[in-house]
This record gives C-alpha cells, structure tokens and sequence, in this order.
C-alpha cells in the first residue's frame, strides 16, 4: 500500500498587504514621533516659565526685602543726626545732606540716563532704572564697657564677624556714628573694635557710648540691570564690602585683594530684562504716599520722604528655542 503525502500550502504576504502594513506602521511612528516632540516641547516650555518665574520671584524677595529696610536705624529716631566719621569710599555717600538734621540716606533712585556708571559698576554701566537702598543692619552686638569718644569700642564676641575696614554703626539710640573699623581683635573676651585715624577722618565719635549701645553693619546696597556674560540681561547687585587683610579672607565677593575695602558686584538673579521703579512721596506727613513718580522728579530732599516703592521688574526665559511661536 502506498500513503501519498501532500505538501502544506504554504502562506505569504502580497506586495499589496506589505505596502498596508508599511503605511500603517509610518503612521503610527508618525503619532508616537509627535506626541513625543510634543511632550519634550510642552516640558520645556513648563520648565523654562518655572525658571522664570521663579528668578522672577527670587529677584522681586530681594528688592522687597531691601526696601522695606530701607532707612532702617534700629532705635535711631528720624530726626536724630548721623555723624560719619568713615573715610570717604568713591561712589558711596551714606549720608542725606539736604535734610536737618541730616540723616542716612535710606533710598536713592536713579533713571538710566542719569546714572553715571562708577557710582554703580565698574563693568557696562546701567541699562535700566537703578536704586540705591541703605540700612543699619537689624542684627547688633551690645557693647560691654563704656566707650569714650576716642577709645576702642568692646563687644563681649564677635558672632558677626565684624572684619577689618568694614563699615560699622555704633548707636545709643539718641547717636549714632558711621565708623570704619582699624581693626578686630581675634581671641579672648571681650573683642576690641578700634577706629584710629586710619580709617576715619578721625577717631572721635559724637559722644561718649555706654555698656548698653550697639555695633552693627552699615548695608548699602545699589541694584541695576546688566549683561553678563553670554548676553543674558541680570539683576545685579553692588555693595560695600571689604577684604580682611589679617587672615586673608575675602567678605567681599569681589573685593581687589591689595585694598582693605571696596565693592562688590553680584549677580542676583538672571534673565531680568527690565526695571522700572516708581516711588511713593509722602509730602503731608502722614506716612503714606501722596504721588508716585519717576527718580527723576524726587527733589533731593523728599528723599527722606518716600515711605514706598512700586516696582516693576520684566522677565525673560533664558533658554532659546523654547517657544514655535518665535521662530515663525
């Protein structure tokens, strides 16, 4: 007997349904391609509007902080007098001479075209709208002995690092002089602060200061809008410090190492584009504001008189590419 066996019938695919399932397939890459693009696209822009609200935020804490200290002398009445003995430092004037008694300048505006670039940085100059803000620092140390108008001032430690040239304030609520310090003792108790002739004009203050008056720092701070590097537009800030020559520690980002005091010039925050500041005049005496206006229409003696600020800063992205919009 004799079995036939019949091969399987064997199955393919026409070139038709190969050139459906090529389409098919190209199609659904196709999507998954843009969804995927989109989805980057959409995590980029989320990213880029996160960062930049967020320097905008940063830079706004920092201008805010600052103003609202603005003119901030502890215990220091408005109308008391501020003696100045520091020497005097190139594109720094702490002082408000067109008041009576003259008092610290607290806050000084500047439109861009009447800022001269030394009074705020050595670099390109300003862009915008800057603004000078100055303040006794809310953090003190107590003096432990009697100070005489020409004697050392004594701290009982030096837990703020008091440095070498830097500006300091030593009050009793009915004074206060701006001193320079000639130098900081390093160990034991109580820590000596002298102020010699040196550093100052002179090494007398206005009057004799008790156990009970206090040191703390002069802050003078100018912010601005620059370009840094890279062409990205800033928010910088440039305030006083100083380099401590005794244990060669810088407290001054950017302070020359040869020179015992000098300015630093920060970046605070990046892709801040613009800054336009109004200021908020009292002019009846009721602290509050009777006109908001531009520096440049602030008589030098209303100065003393601005009790607030509107400000108003412009953001950018400082990614590139980020928008579909932009490149259309």
């Amino acid at each position: 007997m004799t079995m036939q066996i019949t091969p399987r019938k064997l199955h393919g695919f026409t070139i038709i349904e190969l050139m459906v399932a090529i389409t098919i397939s190209a199609l659904i890459l196709g999507v998954l391609t843009q969804v995927y693009a989109g989805a980057t696209r959409s995590y980029r822009v989320a990213e880029a509007l996160s960062r930049m609200q967020e320097n905008g935020r940063y830079a706004m804490d920092y201008l805010a902080r600052d103003i609202r200290l603005a003119g901030y002398t502890g215990c220091v009445s408005s109308g008391t007098a501020v003696n100045n003995i520091a020497n005097p430092v190139t594109g720094w004037s702490p002082l408000n001479t067109a008041t009576s008694p003259i008092t610290l300048k607290g806050i000084e505006g500047y439109e861009a075209s009447l800022v001269s670039p030394s009074a705020v940085t050595a670099t390109t100059g300003v862009k915008t709208d800057a603004v000078l803000i100055q303040f006794f620092s809310p953090s003190s140390a107590k003096l432990v002995h009697p100070s005489p108008t020409n004697a050392n001032i004594k701290i009982n430690s030096n837990t703020l690092n008091f440095q070498v040239a830097e500006v300091l304030v030593v009050t009793d609520c009915a004074f206060a002089d701006i001193l320079k310090a000639t130098s900081v003792s390093s160990s034991g108790s109580p820590v000596t602060i002298a102020h010699s002739n040196s550093n100052n004009t002179g090494n007398t203050t206005s009057k004799e200061y008790g156990q009970n008056a206090e040191v703390m720092r002069m802050q003078s701070n100018v912010y601005f809008i620059d370009t840094k590097t890279g062409g990205i537009p800033s928010l910088m800030r440039r305030r006083l410090g100083s380099f401590d020559t005794g244990d060669a520690t810088q407290s001054c980002t950017n302070a020359t190492a040869s020179t015992t005091q000098g300015f630093c010039v920060e970046e605070i925050a990046e892709g801040v584009e613009d800054l336009q500041l109004l200021y908020g005049v009292d002019t009846n005496t009721d602290l509050s504001a009777d006109k908001f206006v531009v520096a440049s229409s602030v008589a030098a003696a209303e100065w003393a008189n601005v009790v607030s600020v509107r400000v108003n800063l412009l953001v950018r992205s400082v990614e590139t590419n980020v928008s579909p919009e932009a490149n259309t």
